[in-house]
């Protein structure tokens, strides 16, 4: 059983689409393990959190706090180098 990992939420700089959002959240990616991270948005900018990782290869749960009056735009994964 995998633990579930916080999301680490930062005031990054707000940007105008889900898509800019999303990319810039892959960017941030490292290391062959699973990873993912929740999108959303807040006073109409979109933001991501930091990705992280249950330091496996078939799974990484997460949970996060966002700030306040933010809402979930979505959530992005990637599969791990094993995978």
């Amino acid at each position: 059983m995998d633990p579930q990992v916080s999301a680490i939420v930062e005031q990054l700089q707000g940007m105008d689409s889900l898509h800019a959002a999303a990319i810039a959240a892959l960017r941030d990616l490292q290391g062959p393990n699973e990873s993912a991270g929740i999108l959303y948005v807040k006073d109409g900018l979109y933001y991501y959190t930091k990705p992280v990782t249950s330091r496996t290869q078939d799974s990484c749960n997460i949970k996060a706090q966002l700030p306040k009056g933010a809402k979930i735009a979505g959530i992005y994964h990637t599969h791990s180098n094993g995978s």
